[in-house]
């Protein structure tokens, strides 16, 4: 009898996608479920959640099981080893490195660093960024070096005398939870250079770093300014030249992104370096390719995205060395591993959520829901831009008290011209500033994204801001109902319908908090040891009274204002005018009202004060109609008589006793809270005070 060599007549390409795509989903889902569940378990112990979450994970897990025995039981057993694994992770490091590392903070030791990188800070002075030892650990430290230290450069090594310094949380800014998030948790202010030696031999970091400075004085050279900031965030990362109001618009629009290297940063170089090697052995490529991506690493200010598309990038590549089919999920999970696994403190950091919800929203969301559609291709792209807000739409709320509601369309509209002036940005730094005449035309692009973000931002519920609770919590409960209903596979038409649901559930919370907030009475002290400045808000208005009259005032009053979206402050209230400059400049993005200023001579008449003509007036007692409340001024005492309660604002050092409701004490060391009939006064910066018409009160964080 004779046997046919190929009885089934399959061609040698299907014979291989065969083989690469049973490979490639040999282990069902267990990769996903593992890295899902890992994730989970680091981020349960890193929030101190350990009991609700594991309580809530076998809960989730039972439900798998008991709906699938035969087909879950492996990818259960993967999800209960990496939750385990990941709790245990977060341990280890924990006590074996952050707290010996941050228990070194207030003492003077002798340390050996060597400079990985160079930041010039306002006043002439540069932060040098180290690698060293601290307590037996190898660490990346700041040194916040004086003018008077000696010329220090990339590669060098000092051995300091130095005062490690805890970093400590500040209101204005997110400072100690973003350095922890890059395993930073100390600082040096104050050190003494015992010895400097010179980086000698070949020195690439310092060869990029050189290269960059020379790149980014030309572009300054042929662009204004503004223009010239924005390209080099786009290109290198470096935001330092970006004023406040420029920064707003890219976050407001939703296209911050483009202002931090990031994957699509990394995306762009190596499609352009694959082109250029296109004709190369797959092996050689891979190589180049990996190389390329370590130079592009070292030339920028590399974030966590860059790396977890680094990582993606190279396993999607090898996946067609080994024969195996790309699967975005499948890499983005490997890649979180990785990076949790080499450093689980960036499981803390925003930019990590940040960019793996972006991943998860264009590499398998957006594919689920467009594949198969008929229609335009502009219309596609609008759905897969859709699909990537609301992605990052979560993450971006929770982590930033923020997110655009408008990001679809302006990525639409706007991106592409940011787009050109990266590309343009690219050529000149890869053609080593031969390309320098295009220069002009990426000005104008990036004219055009600056002007396009503003005309958006300005367009009605063009970004959401939130900071309460409950829209919180529903954000996040809405995440995860929604990602259980993509895992469990439904239908495209149920999975819209369980988005709408979910998206007008949240809008009616929403609605209900903020009309709830809206019949409160809250009264917030911001400020730090020395500075403090009163917000009242009250029916949907808000008012800004300055206090102690200090710069940094209004650095502490734009934080608030800009995290519970009180953009249009009815009123501004200044004494003397000392710390007018400062308001000028923080309050750059904000539509105030009114301006009063106390007890300071009159400016010129053409002057105007945030955006406004101030008035003046001297220091005499007076009193303001606000909304339904009665607010008296008298020195440096304040009362708001409201729905028959009143509530005192006075210095710390005041010995007047009030009968008021509440009686609000500012100054050193501590702002104090005292309601009537509580025995014990809340005492702290930054804090609020609500009173609802029924006379209940309570004191909470700002």
């Amino acid at each position: 009898m004779k046997i046919d060599e190929a009885p089934d007549a399959v061609s040698v390409e299907e014979t291989a996608w065969v083989n690469r795509k049973a490979g490639s989903s040999i282990l069902g889902h267990g990769v996903e479920c593992f890295a899902l569940a890992w994730t989970a378990g680091l981020l349960a112990a890193f929030l101190d959640r350990i009991v609700p979450a594991m309580l809530l994970f076998l809960a989730a897990l039972a439900a798998v099981w008991f709906a699938d025995k035969r087909r879950c039981t492996a990818q259960c057993a993967a999800a209960v080893i990496g939750f385990s694994l990941g709790m245990l992770l977060w341990a280890g490091y924990d006590i074996m490195i952050r707290q010996p590392v941050c228990a070194m903070a207030g003492k003077t030791v002798e340390c050996t660093g060597y400079v990985t990188d160079i930041t010039e800070i306002r006043g002439g002075r540069s932060v040098y960024t180290l690698r060293t030892k601290i307590a037996g650990h190898t660490q990346s430290i700041d040194w916040y070096a004086d003018t008077e230290q000696p010329q220090i450069r990339i590669s060098d090594t000092v051995v300091l005398k130095a005062a490690l310094s805890a970093i400590e949380p500040d209101y204005r800014y997110h400072t100690a939870e973003y350095q922890a998030g890059k395993g930073k948790y100390l600082r040096i202010y104050d050190a003494e250079v015992i010895a400097h030696q010179p980086g000698s031999g070949f020195l690439p970091r310092r060869m990029l770093r050189d290269y960059r400075v020379y790149i980014k004085d030309l572009i300054y050279q042929k662009t204004a300014p503004q223009d010239a900031a924005l390209l080099c965030a786009m290109i290198f990362g470096d935001k330092s030249g970006l004023d406040s109001e420029t920064s707003d618009l890219l976050q407001h629009s939703g296209i911050g992104h483009i202002a931090v290297v990031s994957g699509l940063h990394l995306v762009m170089f190596c499609a352009v370096l694959g082109r250029l090697l296109r004709r190369t052995s797959a092996r050689l490529r891979f190589l180049l390719l990996a190389l390329g991506m370590a130079v592009f690493i070292l030339l920028v200010d590399a974030s966590v995205s860059v790396f977890r598309a680094a990582l993606m990038l190279l396993i999607a590549n090898a996946a067609g060395l080994f024969r195996r089919e790309r699967d975005t999920l499948r890499s983005l999970s490997l890649a979180v591993l990785i990076c949790t696994a080499a450093a689980p403190y960036v499981i803390g950091s925003a930019s990590f959520w940040l960019t793996v919800s972006a991943v998860l929203g264009i590499g398998v969301i957006a594919p689920y829901l467009t594949n198969g559609l008929k229609c335009p291709r502009i219309i596609k792209d609008l759905l897969s831009f859709c699909c990537v807000s609301a992605a990052v739409f979560p993450a971006a709320l929770l982590l930033c008290g923020e997110s655009s509601v408008l990001a679809p369309f302006c990525n639409l509209l706007i991106l592409p011209a940011g787009t050109l002036a990266l590309c343009i940005g690219f050529l000149l730094l890869l053609t080593g500033g031969l390309t320098a005449f295009l220069l002009p035309s990426a000005g104008i692009l990036c004219q055009c994204v600056r002007a396009g973000a503003g005309l958006l931002t300005r367009l009605p519920f063009a970004y959401l801001q939130a900071a309460e609770p409950p829209v919180l919590v529903s954000v996040l409960l809405g995440a995860v109902i929604l990602l259980t209903a993509l895992a469990a596979g439904i239908g495209r038409k149920q999975f819209l319908t369980a988005f709408l649901a979910v998206c007008t559930a949240l809008s009616c919370i929403a609605a209900f908090s903020t009309a709830m907030s809206a019949r409160q009475l809250r009264v917030a002290l911001l400020g730090g040891s020395k500075q403090a400045a009163a917000v009242i808000s009250l029916g949907g208005t808000d008012m800004v009274i300055d206090l102690t009259d200090q710069p940094r005032n209004a650095q502490y009053t734009a934080a608030y204002l800009e995290r519970y979206g009180m953009t249009h402050p009815a009123l501004l209230i200044l004494n003397k005018g000392r710390a007018a400059a400062g308001y000028q400049e923080a309050f750059a993005g904000f539509d105030v009202q009114s301006a009063l200023i106390r007890g300071a001579d009159e400016w010129r008449e053409d002057c105007t004060f945030c955006g406004v003509q101030p008035k003046f007036c001297g220091d005499d007692e007076m009193k303001i109609t606000f909304d339904t409340a009665e607010i008296t001024l008298s020195g440096e005492k304040i009362r708001i008589c409201w729905n028959g309660m009143t509530v005192d604002i006075l210095p710390s050092d005041s010995g007047e006793a009030s009968k008021a409701n509440a009686v609000i004490r500012y100054g050193e060391p501590l702002c104090s809270f005292a309601l009537a009939g509580s025995k014990h006064p809340a005492a702290g910066n930054n804090m609020v005070l609500r009173l609802t018409k029924n006379g209940r009160g309570d004191v909470i964080p700002a």
